[in-house]
């Protein structure tokens, strides 16, 4: 019997449900886990509903404004912070290619190699 870490878990406040972390929004800091309280599956018909009084309140044209705004400083504000897995898929993807263009034969024999080790139709 295998035991899960702690927080790798977590109760839904809604429906009582215990699910793992991954089934909750990230919402806020001041959490120990950093989750909000409610599952996403309890928790998005709330946020529809509250989304949906935002935008009846502030009329549907400034709605979309916001939305627009929210969104390109969030762009903004990720540009470049690249994961390090991201970072090393490309690091990966420009040797093989240097490879390639190096090496065509070493190349193919890899590659043919690769897919009949994993089974694939070479």
């Amino acid at each position: 019997m295998t035991t899960t870490p702690k927080l790798a878990t977590k109760t839904c406040s809604r429906c009582g449900q215990t699910k793992p972390l991954s089934d909750y929004w990230r919402l806020t800091k001041n959490k120990k886990d950093g989750r909000f309280n409610a599952c996403i599956e309890c928790a998005r018909p709330l946020a529809d509903v509250a989304t949906q009084r935002r935008r009846d309140r502030m009329g549907d044209n400034a709605w979309l404004a916001e939305h627009r705004a929210v969104a390109k400083r969030a762009r903004i504000r990720h540009a470049g912070k690249d994961t390090a897995e991201s970072l090393a898929n490309k690091a990966g993807r420009r040797a093989l290619k240097k490879l390639r263009a190096a090496h065509p034969d070493e190349y193919d024999r890899l590659y043919r190699l690769e897919r009949y080790e994993l089974g694939l139709s070479v």
